[in-house]
């Protein structure tokens, strides 16, 4: 369980906005730009703080279903919500297809231009602890937001693979 506390605020300086609506516009679908503009704004909060780079294979028609790629494989993808308090929830009613390993929450605050970065899941714990939620008039998979794990744990846990790896290289 996390609490508010937990998370991470990343303030979007003129710069990053530019990235932000740039990111939007080359991958965005003409009737919802908003969106794309958000979630490209999480993604690169994300990139910022756990020090991953941006799927740049992301298109109008879709990202391969993750938006970040550490160094040593592991698939991230960073779930945007326009609002304070939304859960992490997937685009379809199961996890199983997910291609991610890991999930990343984040909230877009409007008032003040940033990103709250919530937590994370693994895909497991997604598909063992997640179910159906209603979204809309749809049903999507997600898990309530104070379920998910601090993202300083996940921060670290990259940092421990990548240490893994540079010592299997070595």
């Amino acid at each position: 369980m996390i609490s508010k506390s937990d998370g991470i605020l990343v303030k979007f300086d003129k710069k990053m906005i530019r990235q932000a609506l740039h990111l939007a516009e080359v991958r965005g679908k003409k009737d919802n730009n908003r969106n794309d503009f958000v979630g490209a704004c999480g993604e690169i909060a994300v990139s910022k703080v756990l020090g991953v780079g941006i799927n740049d294979a992301c298109t109008p028609r879709g990202d391969g279903g993750f938006d970040h790629i550490t160094s040593t494989g592991v698939k991230i993808d960073t779930k945007t919500r326009t609002q304070e308090g939304r859960d992490f929830v997937l685009f379809r009613e199961s996890a199983d297809l997910w291609r991610a390993d890991v999930g990343v929450l984040c909230w877009w605050c409007e008032a003040i231009k940033s990103i709250f970065i919530v937590g994370w899941i693994h895909k497991m714990d997604l598909i063992v602890h997640g179910g159906p939620m209603k979204i809309g008039k749809n049903k999507r998979w997600g898990i309530m937001w104070k379920r998910l794990e601090p993202i300083s744990a996940l921060k670290q846990r990259i940092k421990e693979l990548e240490e893994i790896e540079k010592d299997l290289q070595s």
